[in-house]
C-alpha cells in the first residue's frame, strides 16, 4: 500500500473523531469545519514523519488541538474560550472512546441500509448531507414542516433504536 493509500485509509477512518473533538470544543459549525480542514492538510504535509507504531487517531489529536490553539489566538478578542486542561481531557476521552465510535459507526451505516423507503432517505440526505432546515426539506419535497420533523424523529429514534439492538447482540455474545 502507498502512503497516500496508506493515509486516506487512517484519515477516513479518523476523521469523525476529530470532527466530534473539534465540534466539542469550537461551537461555531464553519470555524470548526475549517479547522478540520486545517487539520487535514497538516496531516497530510507531515504524514512522512507519522510512526506507524504510534495511534494515528492520538497523532492527528495533536494537530487539532494545536489548531483549536492557533484559532483562538487568531479570535483572541472573542467570548470564546479554550481550557487546555478540558482540551487534554477531551482528547484523552476521544482515544478512549474511539473503539466504540467505529463501532456505532460502522452499526449506522447498517441500520441505514435497512432504511427502505426512499423519500425517507432524500429527507436525511437533504438534512444531514445538504445540511438544509426543515423549511427547505420541506419545499423541496413538498411536505408541510412539520411533516419533515415528524420524519425526522421518527427516523433517528428507529436508527438509535437499531444501534442498540446491535450493541446489546454483540455485548451479549462477548
Amino acid at each position: 500500500m502507498d502512503r497516500n493509500e496508506q493515509f486516506t485509509r487512517l484519515w477516513t477512518h479518523t476523521q469523525p473523531v476529530l470532527a466530534g473533538y473539534i465540534g466539542s470544543l469550537v461551537l461555531n459549525f464553519h470555524e470548526a469545519e475549517d479547522i478540520l480542514q486545517e487539520v487535514a492538510i497538516k496531516l497530510q504535509q507531515k504524514f512522512d514523519e507519522y510512526d506507524p507504531g504510534r495511534p494515528f487517531t492520538g497523532w492527528a489529536l495533536g494537530f487539532a488541538r494545536y489548531e483549536i490553539m492557533a484559532s483562538r489566538r487568531r479570535h483572541a478578542r472573542s467570548f470564546i474560550t479554550y481550557d487546555s486542561e478540558i482540551m487534554d481531557c477531551l482528547s484523552s476521552m476521544y482515544d478512549e472512546m474511539k473503539p466504540e465510535l467505529d463501532q456505532r459507526a460502522s452499526f449506522l451505516k447498517d441500520c441505514l441500509s435497512e432504511v427502505k423507503n426512499g423519500q425517507i432517505h432524500k429527507v436525511l440526505e437533504l438534512r444531514y448531507v445538504d445540511d438544509l432546515p426543515g423549511e427547505e426539506i420541506a419545499e423541496r419535497m413538498n411536505m408541510n414542516e412539520s411533516a419533515v420533523h415528524v420524519t425526522l424523529h421518527r427516523i433517528r429514534k428507529f436508527l438509535k433504536d437499531c444501534i442498540d439492538r446491535k450493541i446489546l447482540l454483540v455485548e451479549g455474545m462477548a
